[in-house]
């Protein structure tokens, strides 16, 4: 968890599965970087299983919250000190 908004999901811990069960707290939450309305609703905190291997990882932002993003492209940034 990266604050009470953000939460990024990784199995590090067994290579070869193809589902990993994360631990989510209650509430909604949407997939950042998924199609629109990838989204899940837990009544109560809960592990949900989710597709897992070496090219999976997942970024999911609870309802109610927004993170800021920049087009790092658009405004020709290669560093920090660029932005």
């Amino acid at each position: 968890m990266l604050g009470g908004a953000l939460k990024t999901s990784v199995n590090a811990k067994n290579l070869t599965a193809t589902t990993t069960n994360f631990y989510f707290p209650a509430g909604t939450w949407c997939s950042v970087f998924a199609p629109v309305g990838d989204c899940f609703y837990n009544a109560v905190s809960q592990n949900v299983s989710l597709a897992s291997g070496l090219d999976k990882s997942f970024v999911h932002l609870r309802e109610g919250y927004i993170v800021p993003m920049q087009d790092a492209v658009a405004l020709k940034a290669k560093t920090t000190v660029d932005l």
